[in-house]
């Protein structure tokens, strides 16, 4: 194909010349017809091609015709309109098209569904003004909480094929977590002894999760062999029940986690019946013991991400504290549980300050005699 201006060869089909820059729909224009443009009231002018089934709305007169013969010539595709359902419709039947949700991941999106935007929930999807919903919304939430409400709303607008440009955050600042270092935990533990909630403490600082400790039954302790078995998961629901899950959250959560604190074991040996009661007065009566003993409200999760930074501090190896926990990767460990205390910091800035001590030009003791720098450009270049 040869430009109709520049006569230089371009692809077949091009819209323009990649020479000169111009349009190539002089010839096709001939041979196309469409209807008139028509102008709105507001403006803007259309052209209904209902061969293709759609309408084209441009600023101009002559962009409406270009874009319209485009389509029609088949150098454009044509633009699907965006179904008639409201924010809160998109959202239900997201979640209806997909049965196999974890009900904990079903939960967190319900809570979405109910609460987030709620200036926008009952609007057309088409009439939403995005940057001035997340502009409204960050007034109202945490710049994580809106994150994750925008991970879900895009999500839904994806299944259906819907564009949504993304809103950016900027940087979304880590919640700052709360944990027991190695000191704290030995605290916690004297004060969780013949309390309600040492059986269900002692297990999260074995790693386990809520879910795991709450799924664990009598026939999954190995007293002979000092291990628990982790496998299954009873998980709190949308509708408000507790049911129990088969599968864990990922194929390394099912392990074998041997017993490593004494107190553990013996309680497990008089213990009858089920191995927790399920609740979630276990973290707040976790959070008011650690309140009364100075130490950070960390609830069940919190200890469970106090025994990585255990492990950490006992020189255990990567491999021993993914297998140990059930994580998949040692990233998700490094970005979520590990946290050094402050002991094993100043510890680390000890030992370099030792390296650096060794040498007479940076100690102190030496940097009095220590020679003068000479100039690093030779005397030729001066």
């Amino acid at each position: 194909m040869k430009c109709c201006n520049c006569s230089r060869e371009i692809p077949e089909n091009s819209l323009y010349c990649n020479w000169c820059g111009k349009k190539q729909l002089r010839e096709k224009e001939k041979k196309l017809k469409i209807p008139a443009p028509r102008q709105l009231p507001s403006g803007s002018w259309t052209v209904q091609l209902r061969r293709e089934g759609v309408n084209v709305t441009e600023p101009t007169e002559e962009a409406c015709r270009t874009k319209a013969l485009a389509i029609r010539a088949g150098f454009l595709e044509a633009e699907k309109a965006l179904p008639r359902l409201t924010l809160g419709q998109l959202l239900d039947k997201y979640l209806e098209d997909r049965p196999m949700l974890s009900p904990s991941t079903r939960r967190s999106y319900q809570c979405i569904r109910n609460s987030a935007f709620p200036g926008c929930m009952d609007k057309d999807i088409r009439s939403i003004n995005w940057p001035r919903a997340v502009a409204s919304e960050s007034q109202r939430v945490a710049k994580k909480t809106l994150k994750n409400e925008l991970g879900f709303v895009a999500a839904a607008y994806k299944e259906q094929k819907i564009p949504f440009d993304p809103v950016d955050l900027g940087v979304v600042p880590k919640a700052d977590t709360p944990w027991l270092d190695y000191a704290q935990i030995l605290t916690f533990v004297d004060a969780i002894r013949d309390t309600p909630v040492e059986l269900p403490a002692l297990l999260a600082l074995h790693s386990l999760r809520r879910s795991e400790i709450f799924a664990l039954r009598p026939e999954d302790i190995d007293l002979k062999a000092e291990t628990i078995s982790v496998s299954g998961a009873t998980v709190y629901t949308s509708s408000a029940e507790w049911i129990r899950r088969e599968e864990n959250k990922s194929a390394r959560s099912q392990r074998v986690v041997p017993i490593v604190i004494p107190r553990l074991l013996e309680i497990l040996q008089d213990h009858n019946g089920d191995i927790c009661a399920l609740g979630d007065g276990v973290r707040r009566q976790i959070n008011r013991i650690c309140a009364a003993n100075d130490l950070p409200e960390v609830g069940l999760h919190g200890l469970r991400r106090s025994f990585a930074s255990l492990a950490y501090h006992l020189g255990w190896s990567e491999e021993e504290t993914m297998r140990h926990g059930g994580w998949s990767d040692w990233k998700t460990v490094h970005d979520f549980y590990l946290r050094l205390s402050e002991k094993d910091l100043s510890k680390a800035a000890k030992k370099m300050r030792r390296f650096y001590s060794v040498s007479k030009s940076v100690s102190k003791k030496g940097s009095k005699n220590a020679p003068k720098r000479t100039s690093a450009i030779p005397p030729s270049a001066e």
